[in-house]
């Protein structure tokens, strides 16, 4: 929110200096971002005139001009076709900054002609924004000499104050300078007009009747004539960055800034029929005022004539009824718009206005007839014509319900006691209704009109401290108590895991939650409560089913730049409905390419399916999972795998704790990979819940006696999964086989057609004592016995 000085104290009787009101401002709560003087940016710059202007001898499009700088005559080469004598001129002598472009003035020769200054433009000097057709003419009455900021009334800081989204009644000078008042920085001026009573009743009709909008005024204004607006108003709209365009245009501006409220002038004459709310038709085309057309949607809602749509209803007014330099007969209009619906409409159709800055904050719900009052009072002022009846449809929305607030209260949430008195002062300056009740131990209050964000019993206490002062809490050290651990046992081990996996070579990425909807589709999210409905951007619509959607992405755009390896984990939520068990929390990883860096001592090996299968049982195990627990199942793959490069990590029938494999060819194709990629991605809500006291485990327990390995061949058919099988002979003695691994796999020579020859080997730890002979042939036989169990498997000798 920007206004200047003066602007200020248009409603401010204030004596104190700009440091004092700038410190005021931040100890309220409107932080001060910015405070800029303009006049400093026209520090060497003057009022001069041209005394002489004569062609330049070696130049045809140039001027030698004698220019009185108010001191002494200066020669200046000119370039602009309006420079003539007589002309009052803003002159920037040598060493001044020219605004616009940072140069620096110096004195030097133009085509041999000796040139001390520079004449300036409007849009040089940084007073338009439009490029000037010549050098900016002042009045005729302008001195010579006179310091050009001092002429043109810019010596008037501008302060830019940052607001929080509650207070709508601050996007207001007028609100601001009623926060200091109250603040003791000074006196509010009262800002009272008498009604302007109409002479005729409108031509427009107003036929107005939805809940999106409560209160509708309007009225209509014949025979104006719409000039430029007062110097003063353009000075101050330019200082908070808005370009003037003619009266009825800057005065509607003007009181947006000046008290609040936003309004809109119509050119009467293009509208047919009466004003109405409808929503918008599918697929209208509606071209705002900005020249910027949309195409709306059943959602949205229009201000409308019999004929087409006028308005965007708190938004922004329509191209084809905006009020030109030759319109004489205008339609005023001040309403109060839902602003949860004018909210939903401008994030749909990204359009930032002022007006719907403030209309969805929540205006001054009996603000619209003062508006209009003093709309009107600013057109007839300058633009004359000719004023109806206003037009009234609806009512103000009721007043917010009346808050009591205990005295103690405000000692519990502040930690200091401040009286009721001092209590109730600054709540009624605030202009609130303050009353006690019946034993006089609470107060009653009735927040105003343009406070729709005090609600509860901690917004008074809130307005009571920042008003009261925050320097005056004194410190005070929070009393220790004692807590558990902050982080409960699961979020240990995910945290545990998010350090491991940087060991095994992965870098880990951050991505949005939300992905677009083709990837949504790609991905098989199909569930309609998980798109959004006002998504921050139009390919960020969906939320996420797996985190490998915004991962597979991420791995496009490396790809792009030239990364031909890439191996990252992502940590986070994924969505398959609205409740929290929908919701579990994922760790996910891709490999692409080599499966570790380019080394001279070894050749690079590419990652495959076993690459993440191993960086899968990896994460498991640093878990605490015994891996040899966990069966691969190819039952209900997620569509995303190559279906017959990937498999599912289940713990039992029920459980599932993941997948890993290879990204099937059609997904790959979406992202534009023409290598194959292979990932794991698991699901830590998945897992078996982990007792605080088993945490703490003490020394490992290392047998003291030599363990041993034998190696087991079998002949299988080619369509037997070997992951059961190692299961299988891990189950002959859970306790003393410490690992079982497949490391070879024979095909041809010796081997019937349709099978294959694979060993494991198996590894045996014993624990209590050494294994006899006896015993270890018996674990063996076991052994062979539960694995020659499963169909298709014979064992080789």
């Amino acid at each position: 929110m920007k206004f200047t000085l003066t602007w200020l104290k248009k409603h401010l009787e204030t004596n104190h200096t700009l440091e004092e009101i700038l410190e005021a401002l931040t100890s309220i709560g409107l932080e001060v971002e910015s405070c800029i003087n303009p006049s400093e940016a026209l520090d060497k710059f003057v009022v001069a005139e041209i005394i002489e202007a004569y062609p330049h001898p070696d130049a045809d499009r140039l001027q030698v001009c004698t220019v009185n700088d108010g001191s002494k005559t200066q020669q200046i080469v000119c370039g602009a076709r309006n420079a003539c004598s007589g002309l009052k001129v803003a002159l920037a002598l040598p060493n001044a900054i020219v605004p616009a472009n940072q140069m620096k003035i110096q004195a030097g020769k133009i085509r041999g002609v000796e040139s001390h200054g520079m004449l300036c433009s409007a849009d040089e000097l940084g007073l338009s924004r439009d490029r000037a057709e010549g050098i900016l003419e002042l009045e005729n009455t302008s001195i010579p000499g006179t310091p050009l900021a001092q002429h043109l009334n810019l010596d008037d800081p501008i302060i830019d104050v940052a607001i929080t989204p509650n207070r709508a009644d601050c996007f207001s000078v007028r609100g601001i300078a009623r926060d200091l008042a109250v603040k003791g920085l000074g006196t509010l001026k009262p800002l009272e007009m008498p009604e302007v009573k109409g002479s005729f009743q409108s031509q427009i009709k107003v036929s107005i009747h939805h809940s999106i909008c409560p209160h509708y005024l309007g009225r209509e204004i014949s025979g104006i004539k719409n000039k430029e607006s007062p110097p003063e108003i353009q000075r101050l709209l330019r200082a908070i960055d808005i370009e003037p365009i003619s009266a009825v245009v800057d005065f509607t501006n003007f009181i947006t800034h000046d008290i609040g409220r936003p309004a809109h002038a119509y050119d009467a004459e293009t509208i047919s029929g009466p004003i109405s709310i409808r929503h918008a038709e599918k697929s209208e085309r509606f071209t705002a005022l900005n020249h910027t057309q949309y195409t709306l949607s059943e959602e949205d809602f229009v201000l409308a004539d019999d004929q087409k749509s006028i308005a965007l209803p708190g938004i922004i007014g329509g191209e084809n009824t905006g009020c030109s330099n030759t319109t004489q007969r205008i339609f005023l209009e001040v309403a109060y718009f839902d602003p949860t619906e004018v909210a939903k409409m401008g994030q749909r159709h990204h359009i930032h206005t002022d007006c719907r800055t403030r209309m969805e904050r929540g205006l001054d719900t009996h603000g619209c007839a003062f508006g209009m009052t003093y709309l009107t009072h600013l057109i007839r002022q300058h633009c004359g014509g000719e004023v109806s009846e206003i037009i009234a449809v609806g009512t103000p929305p009721k007043d917010a319900d009346q808050i009591s607030l205990a005295p103690s209260s405000i000692s519990k949430r502040l930690g200091i006691s401040i009286d009721l008195k001092t209590s109730t002062a600054i709540l009624k300056k605030l202009g609130m209704e303050v009353k006690t009740d019946g034993k006089g131990e609470k107060l009653i209050v009735q927040p105003p009109s343009w406070r729709p964000d005090i609600r509860i019993e901690e917004d008074l206490i809130e307005e009571i401290a920042r008003i009261y002062g925050y320097e005056k809490i004194e410190k005070a050290p929070l009393p220790s108590v004692s807590q558990a651990p902050s982080l409960n046992i699961q979020q240990q081990k995910y945290f545990q895991l998010t350090h491991f996996l940087p060991t095994r070579g992965f870098d880990e990425t951050v991505s949005w939650s939300m992905i677009p909807g083709p990837v949504a589709k790609l991905f098989d999210q199909n569930n309609p409560q998980l798109k959004i409905k006002n998504p921050i951007s139009a390919d960020l619509e969906w939320m996420r089913p797996s985190l490998l959607c915004q991962m597979l992405n991420a791995l496009e755009k490396n790809l792009n730049k030239g990364h031909q390896r890439m191996n990252v984990f992502e940590s986070g939520h994924v969505y398959h409905g609205l409740k929290p068990e929908d919701q579990p929390l994922h760790i996910a990883g891709i490999r692409f390419g080599s499966a570790s860096p380019m080394d001279w001592r070894q050749a690079s090996v590419k990652a495959d399916v076993y690459s993440v299968k191993e960086d899968a049982f990896s994460c498991l195990n640093v878990l605490g999972l015994t891996t040899t627990k966990i069966q691969l199942s190819t039952n209900d793959l997620p569509c995303w795998y190559h279906p017959g490069r990937s498999a599912l990590l289940m713990l039992g029938p029920k459980i599932c704790l993941g997948h890993f494999g290879e990204i099937h060819p059609q997904t790959l194709k979406h992202f534009n990979l023409s290598q194959p990629a292979y990932a794991f991605e698991l699901n830590l809500d998945a897992l078996p819940t982990f007792k605080e006291k088993t945490v703490n485990k003490g020394p490992a327990n290392i047998s003291k006696f030599q363990s041993f390995s034998r190696d087991f061949s079998f002949l299988v058919d080619k369509t037997v999964e070997l992951g059961p099988l190692a299961l299988a002979m891990a189950k002959a003695d859970p306790k003393l086989i410490k690992d079982v691994s497949l490391f070879d796999i024979y095909e041809g020579k010796s081997v019937p057609e349709g099978k294959m020859s694979i060993t494991f080997r198996l590894t045996v730890q014993p624990i209590t004592h050494t294994l006899n002979e006896k015993e270890i042939l018996h674990l063996y036989d076991k052994a062979i016995a539960l694995t020659t169990a499963i169909q298709g498997v014979e064992f080789r000798l």
